[in-house]
């Protein structure tokens, strides 16, 4: 059905394969001769995922191509890496960009010269991150989108806050795609706002200052949104747009893995390396054996200093505040990606938990569910009543203590945060999201510092092989690098 057309939009929940869709499309269009080339704009560390799993899992075997994740690292091996995108031959070119990368002229000024070079289908996979029309990302996508033979957006959940949302993912696609060229004209097609007279409206330019009234949607008598026309934005929707849930698919398999790649910052890049390299000579405050030494590393990774290489009588956080933490800035990055789901954060370092849970309380202003060794026995039985009576969205997790024999089979998603050493915990705490009577799957998501120990953990665990036993049965060099 999409596979020829110029654009489409897949507003396909997590699960129901709108990746396998996309890259057949990709494949047979490249068969036809009809592109040459492939440009995926995702959120940072999605990007990755697509080169990583995606494609080597969905693209058809007799598609020949080069992939190539986008990096902000102007490095000599990252320009030749790119620089092969461009050497000539029948392959499909496939190039994968973070999409806050079009916020920067380099990021913007590499997606257009790989459009004017090629014959591209360009995907916005996520797309609700181009919804406001003036943000600078979407200004650069609907700009780049001229360029592209074919274009395709890819969502779960195209309508986060409401149906305005879809204006600039159908204005990508085209612009025969949306009823009006304008947003102030579509916005006034499909919601009434309040008046400047208003109370509300009125206190807010008394404190601004400002002599522009601020365009709130209105309410009904009955207190929801003052939406109009929902039956005609559905049709336009509809004419260029497949939607499917994941309720309307009974054949899916129990679980989809997935990795959420995120980069060191240089800061804490640069203490990683200070102290590995103390490990590897042995000039550490007290000796450490070698699960110590990779379980210190891990901690790094995830932004903590350890006492044990500091010499400090606790812990220190590499970041001064959270919200500079990579790995916390995924957490929050899932949050977003997934509005609707009732997710799990699992992680092994205490400090971590109270971070994750500091991070959910200030972005959603709600307490999530806490189960872990210091929670006393109460709250950690009602966090998993509220959690399976969906009265709270976040439940955040230690493998060790709520991992084993708890039922949270209210979990749409899962996220590792860090993960133990133990495949028994992975995967006892995987299950816990299981039910007989469960109609959908999980999503399984491991965040992943590239480049670092996480990879060779997380590969081991999803191989089912226990690190533990890995790690004491290898050089212990071979896990710090």
């Amino acid at each position: 059905m999409s596979a020829h057309a110029e654009y489409y939009g897949l507003f396909m929940e997590q699960r129901t394969g709108k990746s396998k869709v996309v890259l057949d499309t990709a494949a047979i269009q490249h068969r036809d001769g009809n592109i040459n080339a492939l440009l995926i704009i995702a959120p940072n560390g999605v990007h990755r995922n697509w080169i990583t799993d995606e494609i080597p899992t969905h693209l058809p075997d007799w598609t020949q191509r080069v992939a190539v994740a986008w990096s902000a690292a102007q490095t000599k091996k990252q320009t030749i890496v790119l620089e092969s995108l461009f050497a000539p031959g029948h392959h499909l070119r496939i190039l994968t960009m973070n999409i806050e990368a079009l916020a920067t002229k380099r990021g913007e000024e590499s997606a257009r010269r790989f459009l004017n070079a090629t014959e591209c289908m360009m995907v916005i996979d996520e797309s609700t991150r181009i919804k406001s029309p003036t943000a600078k990302v979407t200004k650069v996508a609907l700009k780049l989108a001229t360029h592209a033979k074919l274009r395709r957006v890819l969502n779960g959940t195209p309508v986060t806050q409401s149906p305005l949302d879809v204006y600039s993912q159908l204005l990508f696609l085209s612009e025969d795609a949306v009823p009006v060229q304008s947003y102030v004209a579509f916005k006034s097609r499909y919601a009434d706002f309040m008046s400047p007279s208003h109370p509300m409206i009125a206190a807010i330019m008394r404190k601004s200052g400002s002599r522009f009234a601020p365009q709130i949607v209105a309410t009904n008598a009955d207190g929801t949104p003052a939406y109009k026309n929902l039956e005609e934005l559905k049709q336009w929707v509809d004419k260029c747009c497949y939607r499917v849930t994941r309720k309307e698919c009974a054949d899916l398999p129990e679980k989809l893995y997935k990795r959420w790649q995120v980069e060191l910052a240089p800061k804490q890049s640069g203490i990683i390396k200070q102290y590995l390299a103390a490990m590897k000579k042995g000039e550490t405050p007290e000796p450490i054996n070698k699960m110590v030494a990779v379980m210190l590393y891990q901690r790094m990774v995830c932004g903590i200093i350890p006492k044990q290489l500091s010499g400090e009588g606790a812990h220190v956080r590499i970041f001064e505040k959270l919200e500079d933490n990579p790995r916390l800035q995924a957490v929050l990055e899932i949050i977003e990606a997934y509005p609707d789901a009732s997710i799990i954060f699992w992680a092994r370092f205490k400090l971590d938990l109270h971070d994750i849970c500091a991070v959910i309380e200030t972005a959603t202003g709600v307490k999530p569910a806490r189960y872990w060794g210091d929670i006393s026995n109460d709250e950690r039985e009602e966090a998993k009543k509220a959690f399976q009576e969906k009265r709270v969205q976040y439940f955040v997790g230690q493998q060790g203590a709520g991992g084993v024999g708890l039922p949270l089979h209210a979990a749409d998603v899962m996220c590792y945060f860090s993960n133990s050493f133990s495949l028994y915990e992975r995967l006892q705490s995987e299950d816990r999201a299981e039910n007989m009577l469960k109609q959908t799957g999980t999503l399984v998501i491991d965040i992943e510092a590239t480049g670092t120990v996480d990879t060779k953990i997380i590969n081991a665990l999803r191989s089912k092989r226990d690190v533990a036993d890995l790690i004491t049965g290898d050089d212990s060099n071979g896990w710090l690098e």
